[in-house]
């Protein structure tokens, strides 16, 4: 499956083809839903029988229209073609229901899969600018991103073999466990409030500026000035490379399994490392 948003030019030539979309449509499984229900449209515009009329004369049914689905068994969605309109179905697919499962989906385009609540992504590929704003509860599996802004204000976030490139991911995220995943994007986790990362890659400069209760187990760090202005932040058995100017004004226990290039003014807790190359105050 392929989710394209940005729209495309139709070409002439779909015309030509023997059989294209509509009529393919036409021939098998929406020919089979027109059947089923034409003894009931036609019972209302045919001759009198003795079945209970759909509405009395001289009124008027208005059938309720809800902003969203009710809970119920899954219904499994799939998209012929996402040109045109297709692109905008699928969106309205994500707006009308929680609890939404996408597998093995490519989702490109911008702005894919926002405000949405209980979504789970598996076997998936993601090339979406400002992908998944304000989610709540989003659960995602073998998985590649390339994103900037990716996450923005999501919160129950369940990260498990993801890969992800990009530039400021999960800034002001909440409640968030991220494990086994390989991450290459500066300015990650600013502002981000109760984040666990375990045996995971995490490379990009100016990491998790001003977060809150973020922690690291057995983790890889790259870049320079990362951890800055943390409150209650931790590193457990964790590795450091390329690390400059680490901890500024930080609340933090850590232990550093490599030598740190320099560490700046940490606020208080202590570091265990092996060595450092400069102590700045």
């Amino acid at each position: 499956t392929q989710i394209n948003y940005k729209q495309k030019k139709r070409h002439k030539t779909m015309a030509n083809k023997e059989m294209n979309r509509r009529d393919f449509l036409q021939a098998t499984g929406m020919l089979g839903v027109g059947l089923v229900g034409t003894s009931a449209l036609l019972s209302s515009c045919g001759k009198k029988t003795a079945n209970t009329p759909l509405r009395e004369a001289g009124t008027y049914y208005i059938p309720e229209l809800p902003d969203r689905s009710a809970p119920g068994k899954e219904i499994k969605v799939g998209v012929i073609g996402c040109g045109g309109r297709g692109s905008g179905a699928v969106d309205n697919v994500f707006e009308a229901s929680d609890n939404i499962k996408i597998t093995d989906t490519k989702l490109h385009g911008i702005k894919a899969l926002r405000e949405c609540v209980d979504a789970e992504i598996v076997n998936s590929s993601i090339i979406s600018p400002e992908f998944g704003w304000s989610v709540k509860g989003l659960k995602m599996t073998n998985t590649s991103a390339e994103s900037e802004y990716f996450l923005m204000r999501s919160s129950d976030i369940v990260f498990e073999n993801v890969s992800l490139k990009g530039k400021y991911s999960f800034q002001y995220v909440n409640n968030v466990e991220i494990n086994n995943c390989d991450f290459d994007t500066k300015d990650a986790f600013w502002h981000a409030k109760n984040v666990t990362i375990k045996d995971s890659v995490i490379k990009g400069e100016y990491l998790a500026w001003y977060s809150e209760n973020l922690t690291f187990i057995n983790c890889t760090i790259k870049g320079t000035q990362p951890l800055c202005y943390c409150k209650n932040l931790k590193l457990i058995n964790c590795r450091m490379e390329d690390c400059d100017l680490a901890f500024e004004r930080s609340d933090v226990e850590a232990t550093i399994l490599t030598p740190v290039i320099s560490i700046k003014n940490p606020l208080s807790g202590s570091i265990k490392v092996p060595s450092v190359g400069e102590i700045i105050r």
